[in-house]
C-alpha cells in the first residue's frame, strides 16, 4: 500500500487477466473508505489486510466500500470482505454500486451465466473459425471466470443524485457509461480528485465494446460521450483502476479521442466489396492476437462497422448466423 496522496492509499490487487493488478484506494477519516475490492482470490483479503496494516488498519476497520463498476476485477472480494468484517463483530461496511451494475453482484452467478452466453455468441456470429471455437465453451469460460466472484446480499444502489461523506471532504458520483452500463467516477470536489475506475485509463484502453447489454445504443460510442462528460474535471488528478496515475487527465481524453478516429478510418479503409466477417477483418485490424483477446477484438471490431454502418460507411448484413460487412 502506497500513500499517493495524502490521506489516499493504493492498494494493488492482483489479477489473474492480460489487464494486470488493479488499484484499489483508501480513503482515511471517516467513515473509513475501500474505493473498489479486487478479484475473489484465495489470499485476496489477506492481501488488502497486509495492506491496511502498514497503516495501522485491519480490514474489519472498513465501513464503507464504493464500487466505480460492476466488473470482478473490481468487485469480486467484496463479499468476503464484508464476511470478514462481520466475523470480527464490527458493524457490516456499506457497500454501494450503481443500480445499473447491481445485478453483477447481487446475482453473480447468474450474471456469469448470462455474460458467458454472451462471450459464446459473438464467437459464433463472428465467423470465428472451427479450429479456434473448439477451444471454448461456454462451461469453460462459466468455471474460469465464476471463480473470481461472489454475490453479495447487502448492497446499496445510488441513480440519481447521491453524495458519500468521506475524509476528504463530500464526494459526488459521475455516471459515465460505457466501460460498463454503470460505471461512474468518484470526484472529491474540494481535493480536486477523480477516481476513475476504468473509465479512463494511463496506457490501455478502456474496452467499452466488452458491454454487451445494448440497452444504450452502441457501447462505443457512449462511451465516447461519457469522456465528454468528465472534460469540465480534466483539471482534476485521476486516479486509475489500473496501472499508474495519469498525469494530464485532458490530454489523456484527447489521445483517446484521437484513437478511436484512428480505428474507425482504418476500419473504413480495410472495407472493400468482398464481406469479411468479423473475425477476418479483426485479424486485419489487429494482427495475429492471442486468443484471451479474441472476444474484445470481435467486440470491437463489431462496434467499429456498426458505427460505420449507422453513418453509411459501411453494409453489415448477417448470412448463415455470421455477421459481414463490406463497403458501400
Amino acid at each position: 500500500m502506497v500513500e499517493i496522496l495524502e490521506s489516499i492509499h493504493r492498494i494493488e490487487i492482483p489479477t489473474p487477466f492480460p489487464v494486470g493488478n488493479v488499484n484499489c484506494y483508501l480513503i482515511e477519516g471517516s467513515p473509513l473508505t475501500l474505493i473498489d475490492t479486487g478479484p475473489y482470490l484465495e489470499e485476496g483479503v489477506t492481501l488488502i489486510d497486509k495492506a491496511l496494516g502498514k497503516s495501522h488498519y485491519s480490514v474489519t476497520d472498513i465501513e464503507r466500500v464504493l464500487l466505480t463498476h460492476g466488473h470482478v476485477d473490481h468487485v469480486g472480494n467484496t463479499r468476503a470482505i464484508q464476511e470478514a468484517v462481520r466475523a470480527s463483530g464490527h458493524q457490516e461496511p456499506e457497500v454501494w454500486i450503481h443500480e445499473m451494475d447491481s445485478h453483477r453482484i447481487t446475482d453473480y452467478e447468474g450474471y456469469i451465466e448470462r455474460r458467458m452466453q454472451a462471450y459464446w455468441n459473438v464467437i459464433i456470429s463472428g465467423g470465428v473459425p472451427e479450429e479456434i471455437v473448439a477451444e471454448f465453451s461456454t462451461e469453460g469460460m462459466m468455471k474460469y471466470f465464476g471463480q473470481f466472484g461472489q454475490s453479495v446480499d447487502s448492497v446499496s444502489v445510488f441513480y440519481e443524485e447521491q453524495q458519500f461523506e468521506s475524509g476528504i471532504g463530500p464526494i459526488d458520483y459521475l455516471w459515465t457509461p460505457g466501460h460498463s452500463l454503470g460505471s461512474v467516477c468518484f470526484l472529491a470536489h474540494e481535493r480536486e480528485i477523480v477516481f476513475c475506475g476504468d473509465h479512463v485509463l494511463g496506457t490501455i484502453s478502456s474496452n467499452p465494446s466488452l458491454d454487451f447489454e445494448g440497452r444504450l445504443g452502441i457501447s462505443m460510442q457512449r462511451y465516447l460521450l461519457s469522456l465528454d462528460a468528465i472534460e469540465p474535471f480534466s483539471h482534476y488528478i485521476p486516479l486509475p483502476g489500473h496501472r499508474d496515475p495519469i498525469f494530464d487527465l485532458g490530454v489523456r481524453l484527447n489521445d483517446l479521442r484521437e484513437d478511436y478516429r484512428n480505428k474507425l478510418r482504418r476500419t473504413k479503409d480495410l472495407l472493400s466489396n468482398e464481406p469479411q466477417s468479423l473475425f477476418e477483418l479483426s485479424r486485419n485490424l489487429y494482427g495475429e492476437y492471442a486468443r484471451d483477446s479474441l472476444i474484445l477484438a470481435l467486440a470491437e471490431t463489431h462496434d467499429l462497422v456498426r458505427l460505420l454502418d449507422r453513418e453509411g460507411e459501411a453494409i453489415l448484413t448477417t448470412k448463415d448466423d455470421v455477421i459481414v460487412v463490406k463497403s458501400v
